[in-house]
């Protein structure tokens, strides 16, 4: 019996100190937080213009440093005419180091394409041929990449089981004889591995 009256008055005075507190929030007028009211954040270039925005953040902790080394392994393709997300990642690593004061000459980056996003490294008249899009949305950013010091590869044998050839491979990237060789001798190199698939 005694138990039963400990169980009551522990589950009144739960009820009382939540409901205690619904009451006080609606009077104060809180109101659950929610992003879904949340305006969009303006979005920063600092180096590659209209891709890979970012927000600069000066104070967070883990900012970018000289000496990184880093291998963007990118295999997927969401829509053949728009950037391949692994592309405009790297777009953004560029950014925040160029926020954080570092220049991307002072890091060792590359990336490789294979699998589906192999077709994001024909040149215009290739990428028309295969995927009916008039240009390869790509293309500006690997330029970029490649004046920035990156080293931007494309698989061989992804070329070759996709039945690409090397000539339709677009000048700013370099065909590699596979993604995994390319992905082991940067990681052995000591890159930091990061995997866009």
């Amino acid at each position: 019996m005694r138990r039963n009256i400990c169980w009551l008055w522990s589950c009144w005075w739960l009820g009382s100190v939540l409901l205690g507190g619904l009451l006080l929030n609606a009077v104060r007028g809180d109101e659950p937080r929610s992003l879904a009211g949340a305006s969009e954040p303006e979005w920063e270039y600092p180096l590659i213009q209209g891709a890979g925005g970012i927000r600069p953040l000066p104070r967070a902790a883990e900012p970018p440093r000289a000496g990184t080394a880093v291998v963007f392994d990118i295999t997927r393709l969401e829509e053949p005419g728009k950037v391949v997300a692994g592309i405009d990642r790297m777009a953004r690593l560029l950014n925040l180091y160029a926020a954080g004061g570092v220049d991307v000459r002072q890091a060792r980056f590359a990336l490789v394409l294979h699998g589906d996003a192999t077709v994001a490294a024909l040149g215009h008249d290739a990428f028309r041929r295969h995927t009916k899009v008039e240009q390869n949305p790509n293309l500006r950013l690997l330029a970029e990449f490649r004046k920035l010091g990156v080293e931007v590869y494309v698989c061989g044998q992804a070329l070759a089981h996709k039945r690409f050839a090397h000539d339709d491979v677009a000048g700013e990237l370099t065909v590699a004889v596979s993604a995994m060789n390319v992905l082991i001798n940067k990681q052995q190199a000591g890159a930091a591995y990061l995997p866009f698939h």
